[in-house]
């Protein structure tokens, strides 16, 4: 995608949980910069904002550097209590894609 966002752009989501449950997302787009950064306000429960960062290590290596920002402390504590472990697991499943994306020569 390629795209800075002068305006907000919507998106929505439905993400499904390994106990079954279905959970709706919906966000809000702030900025979208190529090989940059992703940022979004996410309008659904529970509230916070995210900013992506993508730092070029190596020509097959980025870190990636992923920030929530919540409105208050109650609410970050109540993410705290599984959200790393959850991010953990996303950003495996990303790893194990990129991989399965490698070209070889």
């Amino acid at each position: 995608m390629n795209m800075t966002c002068s305006t907000a752009v919507n998106g929505s989501s439905l993400c499904h949980g390994p106990e079954g449950g279905n959970y709706e997302n919906e966000c809000v787009f702030i900025k979208v910069e190529e090989g940059k950064q992703i940022a979004w306000y996410r309008i659904s429960k529970p509230l916070f904002q995210s900013l992506v960062t993508f730092e070029p290590v190596s020509e097959m290596k980025t870190k990636i550097v992923f920030k929530m920002l919540f409105d208050t402390k109650e609410e970050c504590d109540k993410i705290r209590s599984f959200a790393p472990e959850k991010n953990e697991e996303n950003f495996d499943r990303l790893e194990r894609e990129l991989e399965s994306m490698k070209v070889t020569a």
